[in-house]
């Protein structure tokens, strides 16, 4: 009986760990970004289901960090003189070979005239194992030889192979030279961005998300 007692007790001590950091950031960092959204016009729950959309386009990220749930879920549309775009954002935690990152990721909408996959990083830090589910289609990682020559130290990942060089266009390898410490991907008409281990605040989300709209128009130039 009193091992039943105290296996009970390190059960709930252990959801209390979990739980508490999700309640203090929600009446903080969490009221803060509802705020964001209010004023944007963008919808923002605490806590929902994965996008089964965004699951779908088979991202390296959410692939390796097992996407079921969404912490801090943002949705809306950015306007600009151009067009009307989708975007999401919320927080994705990755457990890496070498330590855990918890990072906001950024999903705008991006169609470009070819399909495929490609994640490109400066260093790579995602790699699937035996723990993860699989990507439906296995991305290869290029050599060397076969990327431009300014992204030659990257971490460049794709399929099918041959449209690496097709999305990376003059302006879009500018863009990602000045932002070497954030993880980019692109699959099924949508862009993906963030920075490992980073937390975004309500005062960072609009500049990032602008960011991440000069790289979408980038690679639609």
């Amino acid at each position: 009986m009193a091992t039943f007692v105290l296996s009970i007790l390190i059960i709930a001590v252990i959801i209390g760990l979990l739980v508490l950091p999700m309640v203090v950031d929600r009446g903080r960092r969490g009221g803060k970004l509802r705020i964001l959204a209010h004023q944007q016009g963008y919808r923002y729950e605490p806590y929902v289901a994965a996008d089964r959309h965004i699951r779908s386009a088979d991202f390296l990220i959410l692939t390796c960090s097992q996407y079921r749930h969404c912490p801090h879920f943002i949705e809306g549309t950015l306007t600009t003189d151009h067009d009307t775009k989708k975007i999401t954002a919320f927080d994705c935690t990755v457990i890496a070979a070498s330590q855990t990152y918890t990072q906001t990721l950024i999903i705008m909408e991006c169609p470009l005239a070819f399909r495929g996959r490609i994640a490109l990083s400066y260093k790579r830090w995602l790699a699937l194992d035996t723990f993860t589910d699989q990507l439906k289609a296995p991305l290869k990682l290029h050599d060397r030889d076969d990327k431009p020559s300014q992204l030659a130290s990257w971490s460049i990942q794709s399929e099918p192979v041959h449209h690496m060089k097709q999305w990376l266009s003059y302006k879009a390898i500018e863009w990602l030279l000045a932002h070497p410490h954030l993880h980019i991907e692109w699959s099924d008409g949508m862009l993906l961005a963030c920075q490992p281990g980073a937390l975004l605040d309500a005062d960072d989300l609009l500049g990032a998300i602008q960011q991440v709209n000069e790289l979408s128009a980038a690679l639609t130039q």
